[in-house]
């Protein structure tokens, strides 16, 4: 044993192994790391960012939402008016097909009211819906329906949701593995929001509201349509 052994200092020639071991660790964490990254990058890229031409808006435009009914036609909805909050505010709705967006149509208005935050969403019968609200403001709106069975070409009459069904505020609904539709809603008031979760599971003809109480979700059965 010599004198560095027996002193519990370790040799350089040591030492440069241990450095070298540990680079080439670093190296392959790096090189992994930049594989998974390039890996997601390829699952969640964008394909295509742009802006529709503004030729085609009114002066107020707000919460769009879209949806690809067939590959390679997307739809874009929105609310659109002179000012946020009036009633000739409306969802309009413009098309992407053979690489250009069609001119916008209104989709759905209310005589009296704004209508507000419209939510694009394809089951799989390829049904179309689209869920918006109409009132004068976002304390004291309701919630409206409407669907297409031809890739939003062509629209129903609109359905009033259930008292106290408001359909997703502004987010997807989330479809489950059992064919339920999971819609996240809520309603302003002066001083706090409320939430919930809206449930039907027959292409939302009827509903359950769940509201969250002491961490339980507590079924209100009073909200089922007819």
């Amino acid at each position: 044993m010599n004198k560095n052994e027996s002193s519990g200092i370790q040799r350089p020639e040591v030492i440069m192994r241990k450095f070298i071991v540990l680079d080439i660790f670093r190296i392959f964490l790096l090189w992994g790391l930049l594989v998974v990254t390039a890996l997601c990058q390829e699952v969640t890229c964008i394909v295509k960012e742009e802006l529709l031409p503004q030729t085609l808006f009114h002066h107020c435009n707000h919460a769009s939402t879209i949806v690809e009914v067939e590959p390679g036609i997307l739809l874009v909805a929105w609310f659109s008016g002179t000012v946020e909050g009036i009633s000739n505010v409306g969802i309009w709705l413009s098309r992407w097909e053979e690489e250009s967006w069609s001119e916008p149509i209104e989709v759905a208005s209310d005589e009296e009211f704004p209508c507000w935050n419209p939510v694009l969403f394809q089951i799989p019968s390829g049904e179309l819906l689209l869920f918006y609200k109409a009132g004068p403001n976002p304390c004291l709106w309701h919630g409206l329906l409407k669907r297409s069975t031809d890739g939003g070409k062509s629209w129903s009459e609109e359905e009033l949701l259930p008292d106290g069904i408001l359909g997703p505020i502004k987010n997807k609904p989330l479809l489950l593995g059992n064919g339920s539709l999971v819609c996240g809603s809520s309603v302003e008031s002066l001083y706090a929001w409320a939430c919930w979760m809206e449930i039907t599971n027959d292409s939302c003809k009827t509903w359950d509201k769940y509201i969250q109480s002491s961490q339980l979700l507590q079924k209100n059965e009073e909200t089922r349509g007819d």
